[in-house]
């Protein structure tokens, strides 16, 4: 009999625990998912951002709106550049290396 009392105790223990720590667990992924959202909001902004300076200096952003692009792929296609000042291409601009775009400089 003793053995039944204790083994209820316990449990009534271990389920106000878990509780709490649901809660914990609730707020934190919460918390989390605050944060997530608000940088995406700020990755939206400066991408809109950069897509208004490459139409400003003539180029096109390609695959348009989010989503997939007529062949499936989603996001893939690169983005037209506009030539530089004097002609030349823009991978020839200062700072553009020849590895892959990365920057020399």
């Amino acid at each position: 009999m003793l053995n039944l009392v204790i083994g209820v105790i316990v449990t009534a223990l271990e389920q106000e625990v878990n509780a709490e720590r649901w809660q914990e667990d609730q707020d934190l992924e919460l918390a989390q998912h605050r944060s997530v959202m608000n940088r995406l909001e700020e990755l939206t902004v400066q991408v809109s951002g950069l897509s208004e300076q490459v139409r400003g200096l003539g180029g096109t952003i390609g695959g348009g709106e989010a989503g997939p692009v007529p062949d499936g792929r989603a996001g893939t296609e690169p983005m037209a550049v506009p030539s530089g000042r004097d002609g030349d291409s823009a991978a020839s601009a200062p700072g553009v290396g020849e590895a892959g775009g990365r920057p020399t400089a």
